[in-house]
């Protein structure tokens, strides 16, 4: 879910247009089995493992000292890897024939396919023919290929491959799932349980045109969970509401700034890209601009003028809208409460000034509005001056709407209990807040609606129409034969076919806009669906409502910005029942975190600590796993305490030893042994970890006798045990096991010094002003210490972060080398100017073009055949210190009464 957050306005790029390409040359081809290498020849088939992030930036490609040359080869799908068989490959040519022989380079992929190996050749006069369909083959299985990797500039290769007759069929590949660390950092975070709530970007299938009669909107059903039940739960709270809920219609998502100064702070929070919040898990290797967009749309912007004015006039401010899809294209309202006469005549002169806009005073319900906008919406702001607050938004029906909530004839969110509930549980005023975010169970249950999804599916459909008209003004530009103008047909239901306009140089569909800007969902008249339309929705809304237990819930985040980052506090209400928060909440239960359990120190890397409940289901089936394998119940957990913590230490001389490590194959031989990490769990009895302990020993030693060795150590006058593999095993290096029982907690690690070193903690004198901060979740919580750089820099999780920004990194180059190709000086202005995207490197690097590689790289992670290490982390996070995230579960009283009991409900 996304909200909206104003920063500088910025205009269009006005680069000078590129000179066309130069007229083409005879239709040579070469095959790539006649190519004359120097040394040895590359492997005619190569294969990309799943694994490896950047494999769509590392397709065949040839460099030669003099023209261009595109290698015709289609990735071939051979199950779980991904293959190029180079055997029969065609080369078509782009060079003068009297220049022959000329020299050049093949890349392929190296051995692991996380770089790329240059193979010299020299290209002979006798190998190459003229053969025009041959020639085209070739580019067109070269613009498929990039055009089924799924890279930047899709729209462009999408239409270069079909402008040369590709098959529209696309290679499948299988794309790998998210990694564990995105997964750690959305978990923790609250983006997971958005996420699952939402489901904002699920499509569904069959918005195309399909014969089928149209079948009444009206007659398909929504999502069918209850709402919320809140009974007690908001029985006699009457907290202080924000003034501007009055005028938010309820279905609408809001975010509530209780000051001027309070908007400022978060929008320059937001806006720094040195914080570590703002790209904590964001690595996208492109910026849409969104927020700048929104902003020259709206005609306001967080410029010194209007902080001096708007720190004097604003008392508060909320935004608000009727979806989230700001990307693609929203209704957005930015609605401000004080001096409205003062704030309302700076804003119209704003407006009035907007370069290129037609503005036009009318009347909106009553009351006199003032509208400017261009034909494209690239300006396009609505300003309406009430008694009590100003209304800036980009949408006459969201106007229309906001004023009709603000008169009382529609559902505001004041009267909402969720509003009640969220403001009791975060009161106005509360020195901590700077923005409160709501998303009622009005704007989920319209969200997840026919409508909003049917429409969500056809603006996809309709934003890959207009690209593709884009891109065929592009290669006209450019001198390119695209064929025949073929996008007057209207193929999604309701559009009426693209047109150019010189003007704002993009294509434009009278009924869905641009594609920068698509028209918003709530402004779009849907009446009639198709039938596969229909069945596509009811397909995904049984699929979303198996997700859910017996209530529809609301969120509210609670924004903070504080000079270092933001802190956030999220409230869901409850977890869908399929949540990938259940193991957590089972565990952890209704138990509470003492504040510093767990034996939070420093030198860790991460730290995860989790209470635990002896009456969920996790402690329950831990038991009954405990029995399957002793029926005796001589190895018992009753003497388990309240919570569970898991780190990994700083530990130099480990990392030093794994980073040598040929190949995480090998990882249990190499790694375990030594790995730093901590299990550390809290006892209540030291008479019931001693039975288990006992217990465990003599269970171990009756299955395996002979094999394991208990030898007991000492270290600061406490005893602690080794658990190690006897010398006449005839096992080779096996990683040791090592266990202190220290007061009030177990201890367990593959390290020695790790429990040595819990070891000195637990028996060291208590300095409450030396102790770490409190953890940030009462249920669960993780801490990220500054070590999280070493293990990087050695290389333990380098796949999971510097690889994956190298990778982003990397497939930006393609679409960069055929702006190149095609005569573009600049191509990464050109691309800005031309989709409205901004290609940025992740590392904070530029791109460059290589004149001996023949290709564009970046300044701090090269190109896939010349790798640079670059940063481990994103510019950022380079001076990561500390971070804090923390999760609360809930439990509630269920309401009403025929819900199943001890239903939860979690936060």
């Amino acid at each position: 879910m996304h909200a909206i957050s104003i920063c500088l306005a910025v205009s269009l790029l006005a680069a000078p247009e590129p000179p066309p390409t130069a007229a083409e040359e005879a239709p040579l081809v070469v095959s790539f089995s006649d190519l004359d290498f120097d040394a040895e020849s590359p492997a005619l088939w190569r294969s990309y493992w799943l694994r490896t992030l950047a494999w769509p930036a590392m397709l065949p490609r040839i460099d030669l000292e003099s023209g261009d040359a595109l290698i015709g080869i289609l990735p071939l799908p051979t199950g779980v890897i991904q293959a190029a068989d180079l055997e029969d490959a065609t080369i078509a040519l782009e060079i003068d024939s009297d220049d022959l022989p000329i020299r050049g380079t093949v890349y392929v992929p190296a051995l692991g396919a996380r770089a790329m190996e240059g193979h010299p050749f020299v290209l002979e006069g006798d190998v190459v023919r003229e053969d025009a369909g041959a020639f085209r083959d070739a580019q067109a299985a070269h613009y498929a290929a990039l055009r089924d990797a799924g890279l930047p500039g899709a729209a462009w290769f999408r239409h270069r491959a079909k402008a040369l007759g590709a098959s529209d069929e696309p290679v499948i590949w299988t794309r790998r799932g998210s990694s564990g660390d995105a997964d750690t950092f959305a978990m923790f975070t609250g983006g997971r349980a958005v996420s699952e709530n939402l489901r904002l970007d699920d499509v569904i299938a069959g918005s195309e045109v399909d014969g089928d009669s149209l079948v009444p909107i009206d007659r398909i059903g929504g999502v069918r969970v209850p709402e919320m039940q809140w009974g007690g739960l908001v029985d006699g709270l009457e907290p202080k509401l924000d003034p501007l809920t009055k005028a938010i219609p309820a279905d609408q998502h809001a975010v509530l700034f209780p000051s001027f100064a309070a908007l400022v702070r978060v929008a320059d929070q937001l806006a720094d890209e040195s914080k570590p919040f703002v790209h904590l898990a964001d690595g996208r290797a492109q910026d849409a601009l969104v927020r700048s967009r929104y902003e020259t749309q709206l005609c306001v912007s967080l410029d010194g003028l209007t902080r001096r004015i708007g720190g004097a006039a604003i008392r508060s401010a909320a935004l608000t809208g009727s979806d989230p899809y700001l990307r693609t294209g929203s209704d957005v309202a930015l609605l401000l409460e004080g001096e409205v006469g003062a704030i309302g005549a700076f804003v119209e002169a704003r407006m009035r000034a907007a370069e290129g806009a037609e503005d036009v005073e009318t009347e909106v319900a009553g009351r006199r509005a003032l509208h400017v906008s261009t034909v494209d919406r690239r300006i396009d702001s609505w300003l309406v001056v009430c008694d009590d607050l100003v209304v800036i938004t980009n949408s006459k029906v969201q106007l229309e709407r906001v004023l009709a909530a603000h008169r009382g004839d529609e559902t505001s969110l004041d009267e909402l209990p969720e509003t009640t509930f969220f403001r009791d549980r975060y009161p106005l005023g509360d020195e901590e807040e700077d923005a409160l975010l709501i998303v009622s169970d009005a704007a989920i249950r319209r969200w997840a609606g026919p409508k909003w999804r049917i429409a969500s599916a056809r603006r996809t459909r309709v934003a890959a129409l207009l690209a593709d008209a884009d891109a065929w003004h592009v290669g006209k530009e450019l001198g390119l034969d695209g064929g025949p103008w073929a996008f007057d047909v209207a193929v999604v239901p309701g559009t009426s076919g693209a047109r150019w306009v010189d003007d704002v140089q993009q294509s434009i569909d009278p009924v869905y806009g641009t594609r920068q800007f698509l028209t918003p969902i709530v402004e779009l008249e849907i009446d009639r669906v198709t039938a596969a339309e229909k069945a596509g929705y009811e397909s995904w809304r049984r699929g979303y409502e198996a997700s859910w237990g017996v209530a529809f819930d609301p969120l509210a985040v609670r924004i903070s910005a504080r000079d270092d980052g933001i802190e956030a506090d999220l409230s869901i209400l409850p977890l869908t029942v399929s949540s990938q928060y259940r193991w957590m909440s089972d565990l952890a239960g209704d138990a509470e975190l003492p504040p510093r359990a767990g034996d939070p120190h420093e030198g860790t890397i991460f730290h995860w600590v989790s209470a635990i409940d002896h009456d969920g289901s996790t402690y329950a089936n831990l038991r009954r796993t405990l029995l399957s394998f002793d029926q005796n119940d001589e190895i018992g957990i009753e003497w388990l305490g309240d919570h569970v913590a898991l780190w990994l230490d700083e530990d130099p001389e480990y990392f030093e030893r794994v980073a040598d490590a040929d190949s995480v194959d090998v990882f249990t031989e190499e790694f375990l042994p030594g790995l730093p990490f901590g299990l550390y769990v809290d006892v209540d009895s030291a008479l019931g970890v001693a039975a288990f302990l006992t217990g465990a020993r003599a269970f171990a030693e009756s299955a395996v006798p002979g094999l394991l060795a208990f030898e007991t150590r000492e270290h600061a006058d406490q005893k602690y045990v080794a658990i190690v593999v006897s010398d006449s095993s005839g096992f080779g290096e096996t990683p040791e096991i090592y266990y202190a029982v220290l007061p009030g907690a177990l201890c367990l690690s593959f390290s020695e010094r790790v429990v040595q070193g819990a070891i000195e903690r637990a028996h060291a004198p208590k300095d409450d002003a030396a102790l770490p901060e409190p953890w940030a979740g009462r249920s669960a919580a993780l801490r990220i210490g500054g070590a999280f750089r070493d293990a990087i820099a050695a290389e333990l999780i380098d796949v999971a972060v510097r690889d994956r920004l190298r990778a982003r990194s990397w497939l930006n180059l393609p679409i960069l080398n055929e702006y190149r190709r095609l005569g573009i000086a600049d191509p990464v202005a050109y691309h800005e100017r031309r989709w409205g995207v901004r290609i940025v490197c992740p590392g904070g690097g530029s791109y460059a073009w290589n004149d001996d590689a023949g290709t564009m790289e970046s300044s701090v992670y090269g190109h896939p055949a010349a790798p640079k290490d670059g940063p481990l982390l994103p510019p950022a996070l380079e001076a990561l210190r500390q971070l804090d995230f923390g999760l609360d579960f809930e439990t509630f009283a269920v309401t009403p009464p025929e819900l199943r009991e001890g239903e939860r409900r979690r936060r």
